[in-house]
């Protein structure tokens, strides 16, 4: 990795920080020293060396595929855009196998801007009548056809590893699938079932029923433990915390306790790897958030997210701290 005496590099126009692992004079290119990873030095051709980089993607509704996509495109500004292994929940499962399949980020950037919430949302008939009597109230059908028309069927299809995390309703224990086990379309379909919204998920060959992943493993902490040279870069998509009085209900307050248990496991998650890993782990967590609650895209952040990602990446220190990068 380059260090703090080094002339940074630039990607884009953009200036990284020396930690980030870009050399001078090669936009677009990380040679960190660490794992030997090959890649082809920006126009010259000549494989380089650099560290082996996990993407850690996390949960956070239909809006948060935009702030996910965002902070990727905000990496991509600064040429951080190769990825050994990609660990996402929920949303991040979403954003992560599409991106695990090789599709280029402004690939990626395009899908995602050419959804819509009918897409994914299916609502039953008159569910506001029967919320006491029924599990959820949209049904996973157009959801189902989507991954399976964006999606190759298996794991092994993958450019990228990719590990998935699903909760099992029957014990509460969250779930890593990152292997032929389980149909990768119903795998993400799984983690993604947010519960009281979609249906739980029986996969082939498991017994119980899966849901989202983000309950149990909202930041989708690898599996497996970093090499000693390995970074892992976090992003989040749900904004900190932010306590708003005005407006007050039942349902308001029920939804500040449950923003609060995310906050709380966003947080230990954040510092058990700064734990274990030190200054190798990079938080990127845009502050911009929904404007029409979890259940809706707002493609509006992928810009936003971006440009908040590159400003992170700019001012970071040459040893990030907690909630920076």
């Amino acid at each position: 990795m380059t260090t703090g005496n080094e002339q940074p590099a630039t990607a884009n126009g953009l200036t990284a920080p020396a930690w980030s692992g870009l050399a001078a004079g090669t936009p677009g290119t990380a040679i960190p020293a660490g794992i030997p990873q090959t890649q082809s030095q920006a126009g010259s051709g000549v494989p380089v060396a650099r560290a082996r980089r996990v993407l850690s993607l996390s949960a956070g509704g239909m809006p948060g595929m935009d702030t996910l996509c965002g902070a990727l495109l905000g990496l991509a500004d600064f040429g951080i855009t190769e990825f050994d292994l990609i660990c996402g929940a929920s949303a991040g499962s979403m954003v992560g196998s599409l991106l695990a399949t090789g599709r280029p980020i402004h690939t990626l950037e395009a899908v995602l801007r050419g959804l819509t919430d009918s897409n994914v949302r299916s609502e039953r008939f008159a569910w506001q009548m029967r919320l006491f009597w029924i599990r959820y109230f949209m049904d996973n059908d157009r959801i189902k056809r989507l991954l399976n028309d964006l999606l190759p069927a298996s794991f092994s299809a993958l450019k990228i590893p990719l590990e998935v995390n699903v909760t099992l309703d029957q014990t509460g224990l969250g779930i890593t699938l990152n292997d032929n086990s389980a149909p990768l379309p119903l795998a993400v379909m799984a983690s993604a079932a947010i519960a009281g919204v979609f249906p739980p998920v029986s996969l082939p060959g498991r017994s119980g029923l899966y849901s989202d992943g983000g309950t149990t493993n909202y930041c989708a902490r690898p599996l497996l433990p970093l090499g000693p040279t390995d970074e892992l870069w976090m992003l989040i998509a749900t904004p900190p915390y932010a306590y708003t009085p005005a407006n007050e209900s039942v349902l308001s307050r029920l939804m500040m306790n449950v923003h609060l248990l995310i906050e709380d496991q966003i947080t230990d998650t954040i510092e058990a790897m700064r734990a274990q890993y030190g200054n190798r782990v990079h938080v990127i967590r845009p502050t911009c958030g929904a404007s029409a609650g979890t259940l809706h895209f707002d493609h509006t952040l992928i810009d936003q997210a971006r440009k908040e990602t590159g400003q992170i990446l700019r001012a970071a220190p040459a040893q990030p701290s907690m909630g920076a990068v």
